[in-house]
């Protein structure tokens, strides 16, 4: 799954480039693109870490973007990526 993050120079920022700019920081980037790149590298992370459903009546819906799981067995959400915790 691809994140972007506008970055503020006119485009995305890609999850290569956020990852680049991290793994590098003696190149001395400017404090903007180190932080977009810290807040792609947060929501990729955030992510995965597994999050409950919302239950309502008989439908589960994500617990981070509210969309109906149509599936029980998807490990993730279809329409945002969110890792799924299927435990009660």
């Amino acid at each position: 799954m691809k994140f972007s993050f506008n970055n503020g120079f006119g485009g995305d920022m890609t999850n290569k480039e956020a990852l680049r700019i991290i793994a590098n920081p003696q190149l001395g980037w400017t404090c903007a693109k180190y932080d977009c790149a810290l807040t792609i590298v947060r929501n990729a992370l955030d992510k995965q870490t597994p999050m409950k459903l919302d239950r309502a009546d008989e439908d589960c819906v994500c617990g981070n973007c509210y969309e109906p799981i149509p599936r029980w067995d998807t490990k993730y959400c279809p329409e945002c990526g969110q890792r799924i915790d299927w435990k009660e």
